[in-house]
Protein backbone atom coordinates (compact mmCIF):
# COMPACT_ATOMS: atom_id res chain seq x y z
CA UNK A 1 0.00 0.00 0.00
CA UNK A 2 1.02 3.61 -0.19
CA UNK A 3 1.27 4.26 3.52
CA UNK A 4 4.91 5.33 3.70
CA UNK A 5 5.38 9.13 3.51
CA UNK A 6 8.09 8.87 0.86
CA UNK A 7 5.72 6.90 -1.38
CA UNK A 8 2.79 9.20 -0.73
CA UNK A 9 4.91 12.15 -1.88
CA UNK A 10 5.36 10.68 -5.37
CA UNK A 11 1.86 9.25 -5.92
CA UNK A 12 -0.30 11.38 -8.19
CA UNK A 13 -3.49 12.70 -6.59
CA UNK A 14 -5.63 10.93 -9.19
CA UNK A 15 -3.96 7.62 -8.33
CA UNK A 16 -4.43 8.20 -4.61
CA UNK A 17 -8.08 9.06 -5.25
CA UNK A 18 -8.49 5.79 -7.10
CA UNK A 19 -6.91 3.85 -4.22
CA UNK A 20 -9.27 5.38 -1.66
CA UNK A 21 -12.33 4.94 -3.89
CA UNK A 22 -11.39 1.31 -4.55
CA UNK A 23 -10.87 0.53 -0.87
CA UNK A 24 -14.17 2.13 0.11
CA UNK A 25 -15.93 0.20 -2.66
CA UNK A 26 -14.41 -3.08 -1.57
CA UNK A 27 -15.24 -2.56 2.10
CA UNK A 28 -18.85 -1.60 1.46
CA UNK A 29 -19.68 -4.28 -1.12
CA UNK A 30 -17.70 -7.39 -0.30
CA UNK A 31 -19.26 -10.44 1.29
CA UNK A 32 -15.84 -11.83 2.26
CA UNK A 33 -14.60 -11.19 5.78
CA UNK A 34 -10.93 -11.20 4.82
CA UNK A 35 -11.44 -8.62 2.05
CA UNK A 36 -13.33 -6.30 4.39
CA UNK A 37 -10.70 -6.69 7.12
CA UNK A 38 -7.82 -6.01 4.76
CA UNK A 39 -9.59 -3.04 3.21
CA UNK A 40 -10.17 -1.45 6.61
CA UNK A 41 -6.57 -2.23 7.61
CA UNK A 42 -5.29 -0.59 4.42
CA UNK A 43 -7.23 2.57 5.21
CA UNK A 44 -5.99 2.58 8.80
CA UNK A 45 -2.30 2.57 7.84
CA UNK A 46 -2.44 5.32 5.22
CA UNK A 47 -0.53 8.52 5.92
CA UNK A 48 -2.18 10.93 3.53
CA UNK A 49 -2.08 14.61 4.37
CA UNK A 50 -5.08 16.32 5.95
CA UNK A 51 -6.28 18.25 2.86
CA UNK A 52 -6.37 15.03 0.84
CA UNK A 53 -8.25 13.20 3.58
CA UNK A 54 -10.70 16.08 3.92
CA UNK A 55 -11.81 15.52 0.35
CA UNK A 56 -12.53 11.85 1.14
CA UNK A 57 -13.97 12.28 4.62
CA UNK A 58 -17.52 11.16 3.77
CA UNK A 59 -16.55 8.05 1.84
CA UNK A 60 -13.95 7.00 4.42
CA UNK A 61 -16.47 7.51 7.20
CA UNK A 62 -19.01 5.46 5.25
CA UNK A 63 -16.52 2.59 4.95
CA UNK A 64 -15.62 2.66 8.64
CA UNK A 65 -19.26 2.84 9.73
CA UNK A 66 -20.07 -0.06 7.40
CA UNK A 67 -17.29 -2.11 8.99
CA UNK A 68 -18.51 -1.17 12.48
CA UNK A 69 -22.07 -2.15 11.54
CA UNK A 70 -20.44 -5.45 10.65
CA UNK A 71 -22.90 -7.07 8.24
CA UNK A 72 -20.54 -10.03 7.90
CA UNK A 73 -20.67 -10.73 11.65
CA UNK A 74 -16.92 -10.71 12.18
CA UNK A 75 -15.38 -9.58 15.45
CA UNK A 76 -12.05 -8.97 13.72
CA UNK A 77 -13.74 -6.55 11.30
CA UNK A 78 -15.15 -4.58 14.22
CA UNK A 79 -11.76 -4.48 15.94
CA UNK A 80 -10.04 -3.36 12.74
CA UNK A 81 -12.62 -0.60 12.20
CA UNK A 82 -12.21 0.66 15.76
CA UNK A 83 -8.48 1.11 15.10
CA UNK A 84 -9.12 3.49 12.21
Amino acid sequence: MIYHPSLVAVIAVDDANLVIESLVGLITTTKMESVCNLGVWCISIQQFNAPFLDSHYNSLLQAVVHALDNPIGSLSTTVEAIQV
